[in-house]
């Protein structure tokens, strides 16, 4: 029963733009790869679309999973996950498989690390800030230990080398930290520390620095770029036209490598034109904005930045692949969430739909897991002397547990233990008066004691003294 329940209260507006994503990217799987997949790897036609199915699957499982279960669990288990999620990356640097010169995957490719990185580490990030609360204000209790914890996550992943993944985990975090109540020069020391590693990763991987030169030169037209993969991606946005070339009709998939990943949102330009590329931007819109409305309505503080640092997560990757693609940023490899062929990268992104599901849930009904009606919402505008999160309070049109019981009438806090019901202050029965007597008990109002029999249950009503 208690499933079921927690099933009908499920976000279906967030899980219908979900699935459509989810199909589309189906679609789209099949159609970039089936040719290359005979052509190329000498595979079935349907090879990719099949193993994208079974992830889907598998990801439907873990974003159930995920949405029927008391997300405050996360919470609890943040620093085991941290821990876990280190080794695997270690594990990574050690034991995995060299592909096109990086270290990122396990088991014969099938684990992703960097990933679920993502993830765990915005789930950290959200128990380590509200266990701080104003104290991340300092310097000793805030940045200086947040940068530790982040920058151990993200040089792994640099060392594998993945700079796209890093990139995208410093930046959410860095979002989440301002969000939590980080001072203004706290933010411009971490934009300053950030710009400064920039510069020394681009130094270091003289591909990233490439990539940067290309984009430039690309002047936004990436058709007129020097680097080939881009070009393609420019081609098979004009080739599409307005309209585009319909499904599976496009030409210049058969010659980009690995449409079916980094160039999925060329593809879609080609053969569904401008429409259906401004559709699939309209889903991601629709999900950023039940994501952030799902975090100011959360129950509590953790729950508010667990649900911004995801929603902020998908769109900043959204928007790097977009970008790529289009030739208003530089190639980074990153997946197109949701759309993208790509098993730990599908099933790490639906769990964190379902962690959504379950915040949205735990405040539906106004009312957190724990049944406590509160709220948490932004406050922006109040500047940067104080945190944007406000503490727990009831919703606006909730009644108190005391006056649903009464039928909304007033009902008096009773009496502490040894003081005498009054209508007005309480007062000690020890207290004494001149000539050493106590004093006088003072008769409370009729309607008052009935009230109050009835709120504790007294068989006999109270009766004046």
């Amino acid at each position: 029963m208690k499933t079921a329940k927690n099933v009908a209260l499920l976000d279906y507006g967030l899980l219908v733009l979900t699935a459509t994503l989810i199909g589309i990217g189906f679609i789209m799987i099949f159609s970039s790869s089936y040719q290359q997949s005979v052509m190329r790897f000498e595979l079935s036609p349907t090879y990719f679309a099949q193993r994208q199915l079974q992830w889907i699957v598998v990801g439907t499982v873990a974003m159930l999973a995920c949405a029927l279960v008391n997300y405050h669990l996360l919470e609890r288990y943040a620093t085991p996950l941290l821990g876990t999620i280190l080794l695997l990356l270690v594990a990574v640097l050690l034991f995995g498989e060299d592909i096109y010169g990086a270290r990122r995957t396990l088991a014969g490719g099938s684990v992703q690390p960097g990933e679920a990185a993502k993830l765990i580490m915005i789930i950290y990030a959200s128990a380590w800030l509200t266990s701080k609360g104003e104290k991340i204000k300092l310097i000793s209790y805030g940045l200086l230990p947040f940068s530790v914890v982040l920058g151990i996550v993200a040089g792994l992943i640099i060392l594998e080398p993945n700079l796209s993944t890093a990139l995208l985990i410093t930046i959410t975090a860095m979002t989440m930290f301002f969000i939590a109540g980080a001072t203004l020069r706290q933010v411009i020391v971490c934009v300053a520390i950030f710009l400064l590693t920039c510069g020394l990763l681009f130094t270091r991987y003289p591909h990233a620095r490439e990539r940067i030169t290309q984009m430039i030169s690309a002047g936004g037209d990436p058709s007129q770029g020097t680097n080939e993969q881009a070009q393609q991606f420019g081609d098979a946005f004009k080739n599409g036209g307005l309209l585009g070339r319909g499904l599976g009709n496009g030409d210049l998939k058969t010659n980009m490598p690995l449409p079916w990943t980094d160039g999925i949102v060329s593809v879609i330009g080609e053969e569904f034109g401008l429409p259906g590329t401004l559709f699939v931007v309209a889903l991601y819109l629709g999900l950023t904005f039940r994501g952030l409305r799902i975090a100011s309505q959360a129950g509590d503080g953790f729950g508010f930045l667990l649900a911004f640092g995801i929603t902020i997560w998908l769109v900043y990757q959204a928007i790097v692949h977009v970008a790529a693609a289009t030739g208003l940023g530089p190639l980074t490899g990153v997946t197109l969430p949701f759309v993208s062929y790509g098993g730990s990268s599908l099933v790490i992104n639906m769990s964190a739909i379902g962690i959504l599901m379950s915040i949205a849930q735990g405040t539906g009904q106004g009312k957190n897991w724990k049944g406590a009606a509160v709220n948490a919402r932004f406050d922006f505008w109040r500047g940067y002397g104080r945190p944007r999160l406000s503490g727990p309070r009831r919703l606006p049109g909730t009644a108190s547990t005391t006056r649903r019981r009464t039928g909304g009438r007033h009902i008096p806090r009773p009496a502490p233990r040894g003081a005498v019901i009054s209508s007005g202050r309480a007062a000690p029965r020890s207290a004494a008066v001149s000539g050493g007597r106590a004093a006088p008990r003072r008769a409370a109002p009729r309607r008052q004691l009935a009230a109050a029999a009835r709120l504790f249950g007294r068989r006999r009503p109270l009766r004046r003294q």
